[in-house]
């Protein structure tokens, strides 16, 4: 979810918080000084048991007072040899590192808590370990791993009946689905936790859990561009931390209030709830809280042209953002740098800024950027040809003088003047004809080379977007078949049927989207030969496939001209409008749905008009539909492979024309898609 987690990240370990309660069943009395409790008269486990509620009480304002305080009670819990409150201390130690962002730290000490519990067969405090060590293994880029560790920890709780804690890993899990960007994946697991706590009798004892699911899934909302959802249920989780009078849960909502106010643009109210986060991050020295919201702040200056301002807050971001162990933070402060000096026409710095954000993010760098990259450098290029360019015109300006002075006189002193003029203009005959042949090379060589980039974008948007697109089903099929796998292994049936069918529905999208995979693969050997033949007939032809749709959606198809005869391929011509007449109905949900189908005609082409009364495409969407696998909607809500409108693009481009979404359609409702294309000569 892009960088509007940094702050809320840590939320999930912090909730699990229990420390030597395993022990003693009571809560050790509060102490605010190390020195303090090692001085009292209290044996080695009772200051123990001290030290670790002073750890935890100090992990988010005071972090070296709780790795020190962590690190004594672990000394001390060694010397009673007693195993619980040693893996106590582990575990404490593992929080500490994990916020002061030492992860392989971190990782050592979970693991060491997590054998000792093993060993006292301690199935909740196993549960609850696997629980921490997925959110700590998800953080820290390990996904797959995390994923296992979550599993297990949902499987622990489930063997014991634990049904609030299941629901809070399963807001772990939902967060990350959505890490790996499976929102369709997390949204229902997201629901159904916030359900379960809401519907709790005893809502202060479920803050914790409560607070971080709504603050997770208003932050899925901002990664799909639903800002105005999202900030309702941050404001919901604001009012929860107010009532709570839990400052650092206030912290976490506010900023990202104001992260969604600097995605609507609004720089006022973006402003007053970033400076206000600002504040209070930095009361609590959370790092990660205050590169998110400098960033913010230097967004919001951009937006007002404010850009030293900018400047200075988004270099403070970098600065805190570079510290640390957080990606995306670093990629997302650089692209916003690169932004800020493109719109200021400094090249240098913005490319600069652009090159290290893609040695960041390879891995994870869309192809958008990559386009953008490419467009920055030959931006550069053109600049710094057409320096060379004007230097180069200049020089042969003066040589032309001095060659025209050579040339009178030579003439004014042999006497030649009409040979030499012969000669000359015989000479600028030849130069004109290998000016022309040059340049029509040149052309050729520039045609060529368009093809070939834009055959290798296509393949390399092709392999990133299938293998991300067909490791999702593939992903689910196997995570739940190795649930379901470990349950029937203990005869255990319960969850085995939810297993099966997300299994089964995912089978069904993978073939689905194999199927739509291997037609587009086969658009580069569609039949081009080109034939004359009636448009009204094609169009009888389509209605006659697209039957079933039709009589579903009470649907009608109507060509407002009749008796054309068009020269072109047939086959492409056919797959194009079956596509997005299939479209215009599928997404209709209108009592009936309408389709009609104008046509133009120029000189030099024939442009068609699709309009229906659907449900519309956003405006801010109009381009990104007829990229390839993007979907606007839930799978759940509509079906389809998000291919369609890609191939209509790619085939109208081989017909030498060009598709947009130009409008809105019948009656101001719907989509207008328009298409041009050359006909055969």
């Amino acid at each position: 979810m892009r960088l509007c987690f940094s702050i809320a990240r840590k939320l999930p370990t912090a909730f699990f918080l229990f420390l030597s309660l395993f022990c003693t069943g009571q809560t050790p009395a509060e102490v605010d000084s190390i020195a303090i409790i090692l001085g009292q008269e209290l044996s080695e486990k009772e200051q123990a048991l001290q030290l670790l509620e002073l750890s935890n009480r100090n992990v988010f304002t005071d972090k070296a007072i709780a790795l020190q305080a962590a690190q004594e009670a672990l000394r001390l819990s060694k010397r009673t040899t007693n195993k619980a409150l040693i893996a106590d201390s582990y575990f404490q130690l593992e929080q500490s590192y994990f916020f002061q962002d030492n992860y392989e730290q971190a990782l050592t000490y979970i693991d060491s808590a997590l054998y000792l519990y093993t060993a006292l067969d301690s199935q909740y405090r196993v549960a609850k370990m696997y629980d921490s060590k997925g959110n700590l293994l998800t953080f820290s880029g390990q996904h797959e791993a995390g994923y296992e560790a979550l599993l297990k920890a949902m499987e622990g709780y489930q063997k014991l009946g634990k049904e609030k804690e299941e629901k809070g890993t399963k807001m772990l899990l939902a967060y990350l689905f959505d890490v790996l960007k499976e929102h369709d994946q997390a949204r229902p697991l997201y629901e159904e936790a916030i359900e379960y706590f809401l519907d709790q009798n005893k809502p202060k004892q479920f803050y914790k859990e409560l607070s971080f699911g709504i603050v997770y899934y208003a932050l899925q909302h901002i990664e799909v561009g639903d800002y105005q959802e999202a900030i309702t249920w941050l404001y919901r989780a604001k009012a929860l931390a107010d009532r709570m009078e839990d400052d650092y849960g206030q912290a976490i909502a506010i900023s990202n209030i104001g992260w969604a106010h600097v995605k609507l643009e609004y720089p006022d109210s973006a402003t007053y709830y970033c400076e206000r986060g600002l504040e209070i991050t930095e009361q609590f020295e959370d790092v990660f809280g205050i590169s998110h919201n400098c960033k913010c702040l230097g967004a919001i200056e951009m937006l007002e042209g404010n850009y030293p301002e900018a400047e200075r807050y988004l270099k403070r971001a970098l600065i805190i953002a570079d510290s640390i162990s957080l990606l995306e933070e670093k990629m997302e402060i650089r692209e916003y740098l690169y932004e800020l000096y493109k719109e200021q026409g400094q090249l240098k710095r913005a490319l600069r800024y652009f090159e290290e954000f893609k040695v960041l993010g390879d891995s994870v760098l869309t192809l958008d950027k990559a386009r953008q990259l490419s467009l920055m450098q030959t931006q550069f290029d053109i600049v710094q040809k057409d320096n060379k360019n004007r230097e180069l015109v200049q020089r042969l300006a003066a040589k032309s003088k001095e060659s025209s002075y050579y040339v009178i006189v030579t003439l004014l002193i042999l006497g030649l003047a009409i040979s030499l003029a012969s000669l000359y203009a015989l000479q600028k005959k030849n130069n004109v004809k290998l000016e022309e042949t040059v340049a029509l090379r040149t052309q050729e060589l520039k045609a060529s080379n368009m093809r070939l980039t834009t055959a290798n974008e296509e393949l390399q948007e092709f392999s990133y977007i299938t293998s991300h697109d067909l490791r999702e089903p593939i992903r689910n099929i196997s995570g739940f078949a190795g649930l379901a796998k470990r349950k029937l292994q203990e005869n255990e049936l319960h969850g085995v049927e939810d297993s099966l069918r997300y299994i089964s529905k995912s089978a069904v999208q993978l073939n689905d989207l194999v199927n739509a995979v291997y037609n587009f693969v086969r658009l580069d050997h569609t039949d081009q030969q080109f034939e004359t033949f009636p448009l009204d007939v094609l169009i009888e032809e389509i209605k006659e496939e697209l039957a079933m749709l039709l009589l579903d959606k009470n649907g009608r198809i109507t060509l407002f001209t009749n008796h054309l005869s068009i020269t072109t391929s047939r086959s492409m011509l056919k797959i194009i409008l079956k596509n997005l007449i299939g479209n215009a109905l599928k997404y209709n949900s209108s009592e009936a749905a309408k389709v009609e189908i104008h046509i133009l005609k120029n000189d030099q082409q024939y442009i068609f008009q699709i309009k229906d009364n659907g449900i519309g495409i956003d405006p801010d969407f109009r381009e990104q539909v007829f990229k390839m696998f993007k979907r606007l909607h839930n799978r759940g809500d509509y079906s389809g492979s998000g291919l369609g409108l890609a191939i209509c693009k790619k085939l109208v481009q081989r017909l030498g024309g060009r598709i947009e979404v130009s409008g809105s359609g019948l009656n101001d409702k719907g989509t207008q898609i328009d298409f041009s294309i050359t006909p055969a000569s």
